[in-house]
């Protein structure tokens, strides 16, 4: 036994049987344990596989967070001897076109050890990246070489195939993740994955030529453009979810794709292949859209950053420079039916990241959303958008909320001074007011988008209001801080206006119609200003979960039956708006204590014996209380039931009246100018002269 272990390179600790105490039961023990870890070491040996950490010499096998036990020790050795067996099978069944031995291999060997790393690894490095690829088209394309006839399954054959092809893509998914292999193995695969896509290795009129890119395209997304024709067919329970691949291996593989293309952009493989193969649809030739498929299914968002974002590296203190290679590379295809919906999604999620932080998350995602409105806005064809297309746009658009503002205001937030805009995330570099306008007007025509942007628009504001009060000086007077209470308020109603134009004209909406769009816009609005006031920016990257919200609302709706709202006009709309942004301005203020507290109280009627000032005394209203400190306020809750006793405060208290009526106009024109604007119009002088940025708080 010693001289075995030595010829082996020690694997085994013999410190055991170096007792004279030992047993003959024990010593049998512990032989039978040592030649299995021994026999163990000659199968690795001879596997031809190099495993990331293995030591120098001989040595066995045991999965990562087990046992050192021999059961163990066994498993992982039936694992590579499995794989090593099936491995042949599969490429002698490649070989000979055999499709059925190819499929049931993978239901009746693969699917045994789909999450097996150490069977994973081996068997996708026997067959190689090529092999791998090939088995997947082979799975949803079979091809007989004797009988040279590919096609697609039937949409029936194709259900039954999809859990077969998801067997083999949970595989891959595994062994690319494995800790067995090293980062530069890991490359390397992901290398010649991405050369049976750029390469020219194959007949460009052979059945590979199609079969090698298409291989690759369900490896990375899991076939789910096969199998959308069969919705309850995914929901079987032998149907495994889409492939999660390894975050690194997708960055070498798409960065491989890009430096090959751009040192040959006409003559890379894929497009040589379609060149010759025009009969066959081309949407699932260009390896872009299912890469960025694989990237919009990783946990960690800021992978599509490091992806389509990266930074150029730079010296503390110095400012940020992109590197821009990526999104030029993808942005050049222009946009399709083929990569919108990916594309759409890699970028919702990117949007998420727009939020304050530490390092340059947010510049970079800002960045990112910067140019995606600026490709997406510029020519829409409303053919090449799908649902789930329009749906990642909102979120977009939701996530930017304040650079939609800037567009509304004539402003730019990241160039701003004020508390405000010091507190945003990174804004654009400026402003493209044409392309929101003209995604704002796509995506608005559906009343649910349209309540995710409202809501958006109302924390936005919300958040302008409490930064409006809570960071001006209580020093100033009422009216100054009236005036800059207003002044925000305005802005805000500007955004609202900007918003429902641009929906009004999507929708060909007239002034005069009375149209629920309005209704909508206003409840989903009041909503976000009520959200919240103090305690953190409730807006930024919540697009998807407001989306989420609205959907969910929907199956509701279908379940109980939805209630038809009464339409507005624009007009109508306007006056609200107004009501509205003039109320929230007022409690803001009142929040922020900003409000005297005489304007509380009205004067009794007066005598010759009392001095002026003499027997203040509360009004007797149920919206109006006071606090724990004696301080009065004012209770948002109740002000809508007495709406005309509110209106009579506003006006006759000698505190307030005579501030509050000079600026009794602002808000509903600046929701003019918005809407305007939103329609596609230019703004007049008056709107021009009248926008004051983005207001200062």
């Amino acid at each position: 036994m010693r001289t075995s272990n030595a010829t082996q390179g020690y694997p085994a600790d013999l410190s055991s049987l170096t007792t004279a105490e030992t047993s003959v039961g024990e010593l049998r023990t512990t032989v039978s344990e040592i030649k299995t870890r021994l026999d163990a070491a000659v199968t690795a040996g001879s596997s031809g596989i190099t495993f990331s950490g293995a030591p120098a010499g001989s040595f066995y096998i045991v999965p990562d967070g087990q046992d050192d036990t021999t059961e163990n020790v066994r498993a992982a050795t039936t694992s590579i001897t499995d794989a090593i067996a099936d491995a042949a099978t599969i490429q002698a069944a490649l070989d000979e076109g055999d499709y059925e031995t190819i499929s049931e291999a993978v239901k009746d060997k693969v699917s045994v050890h789909q999450d097996d790393d150490i069977y994973a690894t081996i068997l996708a490095d026997t067959l190689g990246a090529r092999g791998v690829a090939l088995v997947a088209a082979q799975i949803m394309y079979p091809y007989n070489v004797e009988y040279p006839n590919m096609s697609s399954h039937s949409d029936y054959d194709a259900a039954i195939a999809g859990p077969v092809l998801r067997t083999w893509t949970s595989m891959f998914a595994t062994a690319v993740d494995s800790n067995l292999w090293s980062d530069e193995h890991r490359n390397q695969f992901a290398r010649s994955t991405a050369s049976l896509v750029t390469d020219v290795s194959d007949d460009p009129s052979g059945p590979n030529s199609f079969m090698l890119p298409v291989g690759v395209d369900l490896l990375l997304t899991g076939g789910d453009w096969l199998l959308e024709n069969n919705p309850a067919q995914v929901n079987l329970p032998e149907m495994k979810s889409p492939p999660v691949l390894n975050t690194r291996f997708l960055a070498t593989l798409g960065n491989s794709i890009k430096d090959a293309e751009t040192k040959d952009p006409k003559g890379v493989g894929w497009r040589v292949y379609s060149e010759h193969n025009p009969i066959i649809n081309d949407d699932k030739w260009d390896p872009a859209p299912a890469l960025l498929t694989a990237f919009g299914r990783q946990p960690d968002d800021t992978a599509i950053l490091d992806f389509l974002a990266p930074s150029k590296p730079s010296a503390p203190g110095n400012p940020l420079e992109m590197d821009e290679s990526t999104w030029k590379w993808l942005s050049g295809r222009g946009v399709s039916s083929a990569n919108l919906e990916p594309l759409t999604s890699v970028l919702a999620k990117a949007s998420g990241l727009r939020k304050p932080s530490d390092d340059t998350t947010d510049e970079r995602a800002a960045w990112l959303t910067e140019h995606a409105v600026m490709l997406l806005g510029k020519d829409i064809n409303t053919s090449d958008w799908n649902a789930t297309s329009r749906q990642n746009m909102t979120v977009i658009l939701a996530n930017s909320i304040g650079d939609i503002d800037s567009a509304a205001n004539e402003g730019n937030h990241g160039k701003g001074r004020s508390a405000f805009d010091k507190s945003l995330p990174a804004s654009w570099n400026a402003r493209h007011d044409e392309e929101l306008t003209n995604l704002l007007q796509f995506v608005l025509t559906d009343d649910t988008y349209l309540r995710t942007i409202s809501e958006a628009a109302g924390r936005f504001s919300a958040e302008r209001l409490t930064y409006a009060t809570t960071y001006n000086r209580t020093s100033n007077t009422f009216e100054s801080n009236y005036g800059m209470t207003l002044t925000n308020a305005a802005l805000n109603a500007r955004l609202y206006g900007y918003i429902y134009g641009a929906c009004a004209e999507g929708r060909k909406i007239r002034a005069s119609d009375k149209d629920d769009a309005a209704t909508i816009l206003l409840e989903a609005a009041d909503k976000g200003l009520s959200f919240i006031k103090i305690g953190g920016p409730p807006w930024v990257g919540v697009g998807a979960s407001i989306l989420k919200g609205y959907l969910k609302d929907i199956a509701e709706d279908a379940m109980t039956g939805n209630e038809e709202k009464e339409g507005l006009t624009q007009a109508d709309l306007q006056a609200t708006i107004k009501e509205k942004l003039f109320d929230e301005a007022i409690l803001a203020m009142d929040e922020a204590r900003l409000i005297p507290e005489e304007a509380y109280l009205e004067s009794c009627d007066q005598t010759e014996d009392e001095g002026e000032g003499q027997l203040r005394s509360p009004y007797s209203v149920d919206w109006m209380y006071q606090d724990t400190e004696g301080h009065w306020h004012l209770d948002r809750s109740k002000i809508g039931s007495d709406r005309e006793g509110f209106n009579q405060w506003l006006t006759t208290s000698p505190t307030l009246q005579s501030v509050i009526s000079s600026n009794d106009t602002v808000i509903s024109n600046q929701f003019g100018c918005g809407l305007n604007k939103g329609s596609g119009e230019e703004s007049d002088k008056f709107c021009r002269s009248s926008t004051s940025g983005n207001g200062k708080s």
